[in-house]
């Protein structure tokens, strides 16, 4: 954090040092050794370390074929790559298409960044291709490519027809895994603590749907429409124990070539249960006075007060607590007086003492909420500027505060956009006006 509460001192050699940092957001500083001040008055440097794995090839799918009479067909790339972290600079990608699996010589090298490509330009044959990310443009640093994929394209006579690819397959269940759950299924969690869900990724899968029910009467109670990853955390902390389970079902979207596809969905039972609050011992009962004076106590030896250094060792750092002071205010109002003329809706909250970011999420209200958008921030407040993602209804707005691995309690606050319905106009027929200029 930028505060430097946990600070990790490296050894300077000719006005450089060295370290392995894990992906995230990293703040540095330097001062001399004997400084009184302890390195306050040093202005400190920002570093965004990003994990960027190989580029996930989406289509053509491995083996696939494609058949043409006379043109060339349009082969459509597409490929999945990392998220670029917030205020980074975006990756651009290199795809190749060659006729060897070496990627020798390729016929086809175009940059771009996006994360897919359309083009007619490869004939028949058995083609491979690979996508390669990098960083300060071209001649910037590349980074590892991905896996080579292949296809084919064939060409049929006129008067017959070819079988065309196969129709893609189901997509399989996930194999569901709920961390800290004991052999009977028992999860017991601390306040603050989330539950953590984790599954196996599913090939083809583009994202995966997630939902919470209540075992008793089936009612579900979270719902999460696109997980993009492969885990997925909840704080229960304002669930009732109980008895619940989830549902995870792996997504492909809609190509050119394929329809949307999912796959069975996987379910996972465990019983929810918390901490029983700590209860003081009830005092002894009163002695019962002797009828007659007792001989008196002997002097009761006091033994001498710990030296300062033999103190007990301070009590751990609390969790991080409930962002508090949310605006807009639950159950706000939201109409053209207070939209109109405006570039961004400002959401604010008191900051959280130990916090290095915040996780700030928007769904929309109904029987299942559903997911809009998701940012994390540093500072305790988001601007947004995308209104279109906004219209008449309820919507929710959920911030909760990140340290690290540690994830705070969330906090949520409804509101209600409420704009009129769009009249649409109907245009009238006067015929045609005769007059003078």
């Amino acid at each position: 954090s930028r505060s430097f509460s946990q600070v990790q001192t490296l050894r300077v050699e000719n006005s450089q040092a060295r370290a392995v940092l894990r992906p995230g957001i990293w703040w540095w500083r330097a001062y001399p050794a004997d400084d009184p001040q302890g390195g306050q008055g040093a202005f400190p440097g920002k570093i965004t370390v990003m994990h960027f794995p190989p580029p996930l090839l989406r289509n053509p799918q491995g083996g696939q074929v494609f058949s043409f009479v006379q043109e060339f067909p349009r082969i459509n790339f597409r490929w999945e790559g990392a998220e670029p972290v917030e205020g980074g600079e975006s990756p651009v990608y290199l795809l190749e298409a060659s006729d060897n699996p070496g990627m020798n010589n390729p016929r086809l090298a175009v940059r771009t960044s996006l994360t897919a490509l359309s083009t007619s330009e490869l004939g028949p044959g058995q083609w491979y291709w690979r996508v390669t990310p990098s960083f300060g443009g071209e001649g910037g640093t590349a980074l590892s490519p991905s896996p080579a994929g292949s296809f084919v394209i064939e060409q049929i006579q006129s008067f017959g027809l070819s079988p065309g690819p196969e129709e893609p397959r189901p997509l399989e269940a996930p194999a569901l895994s709920l961390a800290g759950t004991d052999p009977q299924g028992v999860l017991l969690l601390q306040p603050g603590e989330p539950a953590r869900l984790r599954w196996l990724g599913v090939a083809g899968a583009d994202y995966y749907r997630v939902n919470l029910y209540r075992k008793e009467g089936e009612e579900r109670v979270y719902s999460d429409l696109r997980v993009p990853g492969t885990g997925f955390s909840l704080v229960m902390d304002d669930y009732p124990e109980g008895a619940y389970f989830w549902t995870v079902q792996a997504v492909a979207e809609e190509t050119l070539e394929s329809p949307l596809r999912t796959g069975s969905a996987a379910s996972l039972e465990f019983s929810l249960t918390k901490p029983a609050a700590a209860s003081l011992p009830s005092p002894p009962a009163s002695p019962v006075p002797p009828l007659r004076p007792a001989a008196p106590l002997p002097p009761v030896p006091v033994a001498p007060a710990p030296p300062a250094s033999a103190a007990a060792p301070p009590f751990p750092p609390p969790v991080l607590s409930r962002p508090a002071n949310l605006n807009p205010v639950n159950e706000a109002i939201l109409g053209s007086a207070e939209l109109r003329g405006k570039t961004a809706l400002s959401f604010t909250w008191d900051a959280v003492e130990g916090a290095a970011a915040y996780r700030w999420t928007l769904y929309k209200a109904g029987e299942v909420r559903e997911k809009i958008l998701e940012r994390t921030v540093e500072t305790p407040s988001f601007s947004l500027e995308d209104f279109t993602v906004l219209s008449r209804g309820d919507f929710i707005w959920q911030v909760h505060p990140e340290a690290g691995e540690e994830r705070g309690p969330a906090v949520e606050n409804r509101f209600r956009v409420d704009l009129p319905p769009v009249q649409r106009s109907r245009p009238v027929d006067l015929g045609v006006l005769y007059g003078e200029e």
